[in-house]
């Protein structure tokens, strides 16, 4: 059993887990006094959040297992270090757009109290940068555990569709509080993918 499995397994394991885990955890199923709900989902956020969370846990169990016992004497090659590459970016552009929006990130839609935009960070290039991770990881993980395609293609569609819808409504809740300052931000920048979208 080469080592180099063994780590890189465990890190891209942990970097998915990492990257579903709130750093707010007294805020990650709602939001605090002076808050406002704003997504028509907030109360099915509210349910699905742990059921996602446990599912991808499970995905993420039953992949590794699947690695384990089915690709652990294949030896490294090239591609899979730069998905593990990827999958650490992916990591690490989470991680810096959570860091950025501070105590404003929870998993619930709303206006935090003395809610701001952020434009510094990864927020500077992209509007959304935590999805864009979110994308990152979750797609390079399962082709990084050898994932049949046909699984990959139908976990990375719904992952994408769900992304986007919740980026619809985080636009039109933010152009309705800010307006021309937010949708200057829309017209300036791109969405997850700097330079294509």
């Amino acid at each position: 059993m080469d080592p180099i499995h063994i780590v890189l397994t465990t890190l891209v394991n942990l970097f998915v887990m990492v990257s579903i885990t709130s750093p707010n955890e007294h805020q990650e199923m709602g939001l605090v006094e002076g808050d406002r709900i704003y997504s028509p989902l907030a109360e099915k956020d509210r349910k699905l959040i742990p059921l996602a969370r446990t599912s991808a846990f499970m995905i993420l169990c039953v992949a590794t297992m699947n690695y384990v016992y089915n690709h652990f004497d294949t030896p490294f090659r090239y591609y899979d270090y730069v998905l593990f590459l990827v999958i650490f970016i992916g990591w690490f552009l989470r991680m810096w757009a959570i860091r950025s929006l501070g105590h404003m990130f929870t998993f619930v839609i709303g206006i935090r109290k003395k809610h701001e935009l952020v434009e510094t960070g990864p927020y500077a290039i992209l509007v959304h940068p935590g999805y864009a991770a979110q994308i990152m990881i979750c797609i390079t993980s399962l082709i990084f555990l050898k994932v049949h395609t046909l699984l990959v293609l139908a976990i990375g569609i719904y992952t994408i569709s769900q992304i986007i819808k919740r980026m619809i409504i985080e636009e039109e809740m933010l152009l309705k509080e800010f307006g021309k300052k937010y949708q200057e931000i829309l017209n300036n920048k791109y969405r997850l993918i700097p330079y294509i979208y």
